[in-house]
């Protein structure tokens, strides 16, 4: 192949790899993504949950605040910004032992300056009592 076919091979290679780059970003503003949207507990378990800001490219030196979670009963959340990457936090799940079973929605929203210019994203948390895992067994 001669060198001239190589180079437009190449170029047309970084325009896809940068179309299908751009595709991933929203829009405008941020938006935040989980790698799980379901997650299972038992009464008493806790688990960290990834969450990252992604933003659009006009909003790449925005200072945005932080996230916050709503409030559910029986079940705590913990929220960890990561230190360097101020896009990347770590939710700290946690079922009280006496929560009742059953499904509960975390709603996950920016906090602070230009929250509304964040899209939130919502984790479904299913959680599976002491009552369950006797009756299993």
């Amino acid at each position: 192949m001669n060198k001239t076919a190589t180079l437009i091979i190449g170029i047309l290679v970084s325009i896809v790899a940068i179309d299908l780059n751009a595709q991933q970003l929203p829009q405008s503003g941020a938006e935040l993504n989980i790698v799980e949207n379901n997650i299972e507990l038992k009464a008493g378990e806790s688990k960290n949950i990834e969450v990252t800001r992604v933003r659009a490219r006009a909003y790449s030196k925005t200072k945005f605040g932080g996230i916050k979670v709503n409030n559910v009963d029986g079940i705590a959340v913990v929220i960890n910004q990561n230190e360097v990457n101020k896009d990347s936090f770590v939710l700290a799940i946690e079922a009280g032992e006496n929560v009742p079973n059953g499904k509960y929605t975390l709603t996950i929203q920016g906090d602070g300056k230009y929250a509304t210019k964040v899209k939130g994203t919502m984790l479904s948390v299913t959680i599976v009592g002491k009552d369950n895992l006797a009756k299993s067994e």
